[in-house]
């Protein structure tokens, strides 16, 4: 049976059919073995922010476990501000990189800026400057502010 990535590119040669749903080929002790990939089936409800933060975080938690960005992107900042849960800010930056890593340009700014602290994380000015130049080339306004302000007054770096 053909194995498909994700893309539905073949990664077996001679494979020519594709699957009805994307797979994901995942090796095990020398074994392929498929996975079906799924969106999240979460749905972040637009009211749900408009609840007390301690109401909101099983449903985030929930979302953010099934991979949804956008409730990593929350949850980082539930934690980097203690709303609902205790200030937290190694776990607001665990889940700002997932959300950076998923292309959210507000999370790859904050991430960054963690990074040029060094709060919740050692701090890096080189992988700062990195996000903050991601977030700002997709057109981010936050992130061009501090970058130009960066370049233009570099003393709190250290690259």
């Amino acid at each position: 049976m053909p194995r498909t990535a994700t893309l539905g590119v073949s990664i077996l040669p001679g494979a020519s059919t594709m699957p009805t749903r994307p797979r994901m080929p995942l090796l095990l002790a020398g074994l392929f073995l498929t996975l079906p990939l799924r969106a999240p089936a979460c749905h972040l409800d637009p009211g749900l922010m408009s609840q007390p933060p301690e109401s909101r975080l099983p449903a985030l938690v929930s979302c953010a476990d099934e991979g949804h960005p956008q409730a990593w992107l929350i949850l980082a900042d539930h934690y980097l501000h203690g709303a609902g849960v205790a200030r937290d800010p190694a776990t607001a930056a665990e889940y700002y990189l997932l959300a950076a890593q998923a292309g959210i340009p507000r999370a790859q700014l904050q991430y960054g800026l963690m990074l040029l602290d060094g709060e919740g994380v050692t701090q890096d000015s080189n992988e700062a400057l990195e996000w903050i130049f991601r977030a700002q080339a997709q057109g981010y306004a936050p992130a061009a502010r501090v970058f130009e302000y960066l370049m233009a007054h570099p003393e709190p770096l250290d690259c």
